[in-house]
């Protein structure tokens, strides 16, 4: 699919425009997760299980079956939509409520907007942001030519945030492009390397960090939401990182 569009730097009246995109493109996550955890081997014994245990208990009624299978199905969509509700949460009351304060705060912050023209008028159709963080004290001293601080500072690096392709856009290079933005970004400032952080469920953008040299440091289960509901959801996040 050929699309035409242009990366450009984000402005204060795009706030508006950016907060329902980014809504749209998390809660598809929810559904996906969903899909993905149900489909596992443990998971179709237990609805299987379920389902055998209405039937028994609803004196072998076919609709008691069904209902079981169904209550508990709706159980682990709950989780998995409490999962990505907890991201939208924290998102929007951080980073993405005030995007002026995100670049001033932090130190070599960037926040990118990809703009096309659609239905006879500009649409925002994704977006990705970075922040500088480093690692570590130790002494001043500005960034050495090999990415690292001076002084005896750890290495710098820089964590990638906010990436969004709106779905009618997908398939169209855009999310290389707006990764590739971050990365030349990263290294006109002399990172050593980028992070990010993402979930099993979004299988596409993972896809994508692989096939641009990110690669799978660490898998953990911590989420805004209870510990019950982030395991019942199956959903893990994922750390990548790419050396600079």
């Amino acid at each position: 699919m050929k699309m035409q569009y242009v990366i450009r730097h984000y402005q204060p009246s795009d706030k508006e425009l950016i907060v329902p995109l980014y809504r749209l493109v998390v809660k598809e996550q929810a559904y996906s997760a969903f899909r993905r955890v149900m489909r596992r081997p443990d998971y179709i014994c237990v609805t299987l299980s379920v389902c055998v245990m209405g039937y028994i208990l609803g004196g072998s009624s076919s609709a008691c079956a069904l209902l079981a299978g169904g209550a508990w199905a709706g159980l682990v969509y709950y989780c998995c939509r409490d999962v990505y509700r907890g991201y939208i949460r924290k998102n929007l009351s951080s980073g993405l409520a005030d995007v002026p304060s995100f670049l001033r705060e932090r130190p070599d912050a960037g926040f990118w907007l990809a703009e096309a023209e659609l239905a006879g008028g500009l649409q925002i159709v994704g977006m990705v942001a970075v922040a500088g963080k480093s690692d570590g004290g130790g002494g001043g001293g500005g960034g050495g030519a090999d990415g690292r601080d001076g002084g005896g500072a750890t290495e710098r690096r820089a964590e990638l945030h906010y990436l969004i392709v709106a779905p009618w856009c997908r398939r169209t290079g855009l999310g290389s492009r707006l990764v590739q933005t971050v990365l030349h970004f990263c290294r006109e400032r002399r990172f050593a390397r980028v992070v990010l952080e993402t979930t099993s469920a979004h299988t596409a953008a993972i896809a994508l960090y692989r096939g641009m040299g990110f690669v799978h440091t660490l898998t953990h289960s911590s989420t805004a939401s209870s510990r019950w509901v982030t395991g019942l959801s199956g959903v893990t996040a994922l750390q990548l990182e790419h050396e600079l």
